[in-house]
């Protein structure tokens, strides 16, 4: 086998979600989707009563290591690849990736803040008011596992 006949697939990317992910959400709940707020040039989402700053180690391809840090950051501070799809795939072909497995930040990696929520229509539900051998229903499970799939 030969170098070039070799397929590169990083399997340990991390990216920030863009500004515009939750535009899609339907008109009934986007009062109740994360959105970015802006204060001062720093970039953080809200999602019901958190505020979850955009750090800059969340995605820091194309910085020099020296530059890596978990200081609050604006969009306007990042690579363009670390939440554009598009530049992604231009920077991964730049690279000779194939493929990707990628992170996401504010989400979690299987979408958690959806299943903390207290809103069990926005995906949670609260285990501690579930009675001891009380079956969990498919309703739940299929939010536990949503943002895996």
């Amino acid at each position: 086998m030969q170098m070039n006949d070799m397929i590169l697939i990083s399997v340990d990317d991390h990216i920030a979600e863009p500004p515009s992910c939750f535009d899609g959400v339907p008109a009934a709940l986007r009062d109740k989707a994360p959105r970015i707020i802006n204060k001062d040039g720093v970039d953080a989402w809200v999602y019901e009563d958190r505020v979850m700053p955009n750090f800059a180690l969340s995605a820091v391809c194309g910085r020099p290591l020296g530059e890596y840090g978990f200081e609050p950051t604006g969009y306007h501070q990042k690579r363009k690849s670390a939440y554009d799809p598009v530049a992604r795939l231009e920077d991964m072909a730049a690279d000779g990736a194939f493929a990707a497995v990628n992170y996401s930040t504010v989400v979690g990696a299987t979408g958690a803040i959806f299943l903390e929520a207290r809103d069990e229509n926005l995906g949670g539900f609260d285990p501690a008011t579930k009675k001891k051998g009380e079956p969990v229903t498919s309703a739940e499970v299929q939010r536990m596992f949503a943002g895996a799939l």
